[in-house]
């Protein structure tokens, strides 16, 4: 569990500080200035959690989706519009139609959203909230809380470091976007 805060301290400050750290990500390398970088703590959290609960360390879902997405909707018209039959070929407008590309691929788009996810939810178990538990559902039908989904949190690469664990709460107890779009109860 020490991991995934100290993980999720640090990729808000590397987006935050440095977004063009976003090239060295696996799917993010065609990226040119400027740089979205999602810093988003709840988008990094979705990640931390998908890589310690799987193993993988992914930042797809929550930093490389989205610079496709804000590069693509962001990007100046100038991009895509032809000046005497050619295109823009500066690295930020070959950047955005790069984008533009990726987010009409359907198959990128799945890959980016849930692959990281879908390793962590093979990994995820439904139980029941212990009785010990039941004071920090004190405002929910405890009946919303069985079969919660729980999981060892891990820290991806070393095998000896101690794990910890998660409970998800179920996606009927939040009016917004928390985790439950990456973990639906």
């Amino acid at each position: 569990a020490a991991w995934v805060l100290s993980e999720l301290n640090r990729r808000i400050e590397r987006f935050t500080y440095r977004p063009q750290s976003v090239r060295a990500l696996p799917h993010s390398g065609w990226s040119a200035p400027p740089h979205f970088s999602n810093a988003d703590e709840q988008a990094q959290l979705n990640d931390v959690l998908a890589s310690s609960l799987s193993g993988t360390v992914t930042h797809s879902a929550g930093v490389e989706f989205y610079e496709a997405r804000f590069k693509k909707q962001f990007a100046p018209h100038r991009c895509f519009q032809s000046k005497g039959g050619r295109l823009d070929v500066s690295e930020e407008c070959v950047s955005a139609r790069e984008a533009a590309r990726l987010m009409e691929d359907g198959v990128w788009q799945h890959r980016m959203q849930t692959g990281g996810v879908n390793l962590a939810r093979a990994v995820l178990r439904s139980e029941r909230l212990p009785r010990g538990a039941w004071p920090a559902a004190h405002l929910c039908r405890r009946s919303e809380w069985d079969g919660a989904r729980a999981g060892l949190l891990r820290v991806p690469g070393n095998a000896s470091a101690p794990a910890g664990s998660v409970y998800l709460a179920p996606q009927g107890l939040f009016s917004h976007f928390p985790y439950g779009s990456f973990f639906p109860a």
